[in-house]
């Protein structure tokens, strides 16, 4: 068998199909609000919102050049945007703000035998909202992260 100068489909090899789940979870704390010139609300109750994704997959039987040239594009392509809620004050909710952007996957060259090798690829995303109301459809908080690509 020659090895692939690429990766496609045909070497792509999913060990773990693309699971997105979300969870909520109470935190307590302490958010206040000026609600006029004298008078404020503290809030002790918030919830957490929080988007998970796993997927591992790998591409087999490639030329180091062609897995080390794949390896980088995967790279580009698993660092996310990140945002985070940030405590707004004055407005009393939880604003969503850029926190900029991390790597959210485990991405390896590996030598198998001879001259081949695989890309190893282990998607961990994790991102979270906060919200005072414990009420919210956690999927709708994430439309940036839903709208994101697995595979290239």
């Amino acid at each position: 068998m020659s090895l692939l100068s690429s990766a496609s489909t045909v070497n792509r090899v999913v060990d773990s199909d693309l699971i997105i789940s979300y969870t909520r979870r109470l935190v307590t704390g302490s958010w206040t609000v000026a609600t006029s010139l004298s008078t404020s609300t503290t809030y002790t109750r918030a919830y957490e919102y929080t988007r998970s994704a796993a997927y591992s997959y790998r591409y087999v039987g490639m030329t180091l050049a062609a897995a080390q040239s794949k390896a980088s594009d995967l790279v580009s392509l698993y660092t996310r945007a990140t945002l985070l809620s940030d405590w707004d004050e004055t407005t009393g909710r939880f604003d969503t703000i850029d926190a900029g952007t991390l790597l959210m996957a485990d991405i390896s060259v590996q030598h198998t035998e001879g001259d081949a090798y695989d890309v190893v690829v282990n998607v961990r995303e994790a991102d979270s909202r906060m919200s005072l109301s414990g009420a919210l459809s956690p999927s709708s908080l994430f439309p940036t992260e839903n709208n994101r690509s697995y595979d290239q």
